[in-house]
């Protein structure tokens, strides 16, 4: 995996207009979020800017910066009865491997939406909570579960990731021996 990590990197970001923009989830590694020259990019991505109705308007959303390529999709969620916010799902490949992003992120937002629609609100809810001074009992154990999900999506996606980039690389090589 840690190959991997060098040219492909997946971001799933929380946004509302209460709470502001919350990274909820960085895999392959969760300190990039401290890390303000990598998320940056991120922060500013233009799918966050883009105000639409209907969802469908947008299909995938591209920055390209320093490189790499910041392929985006989102789609909305209730993380409660009241209050609805944007999940973004922001896929980072290098210029060389672009080729393949489209179809994965599609896959994954897949997946995240599908698999993980009702435990993601756990996991969005538990990283709100995580920026609260105050942390009752209740609150701990929210973020707790919020960790629990988060670590069975980031299960997920190393699942995908393997099995993705693996059938890449032997299609690759197989078609490099046809040469």
């Amino acid at each position: 995996m840690a190959l991997l990590t060098e040219f492909c990197q997946m971001y799933i970001l929380y946004f509302d207009d209460v709470t502001g923009l919350i990274p909820i989830l960085v895999f392959s590694n969760e300190f990039i979020k401290k890390n303000e020259e990598q998320i940056d990019p991120i922060k500013f991505h233009p799918i966050r800017l883009l105000d639409s109705e209907n969802e469908r308007d947008f299909g995938q959303i591209n920055l390209i910066y320093n490189g790499k390529v910041y392929s985006a999709k989102r789609f909305r969620t209730n993380i409660n009865n009241k209050n609805f916010g944007k999940v973004f799902i922001i896929l980072v490949l290098t210029k060389e491997i672009n080729t393949y992003g489209s179809d994965l992120l599609n896959f994954i937002t897949n997946i995240i939406k599908k698999d993980f629609e009702y435990s993601l609100k756990t996991l969005i809810e538990s990283e709100v909570l995580k920026e609260s001074l105050i942390k009752t009992p209740s609150i701990v154990e929210i973020i707790k579960k919020g960790e629990i999900v988060k670590e069975d999506i980031r299960n997920r996606l190393k699942q995908i990731w393997r099995n993705y980039f693996d059938s890449i690389i032997y299609s690759y090589e197989k078609n490099q021996l046809n040469f």
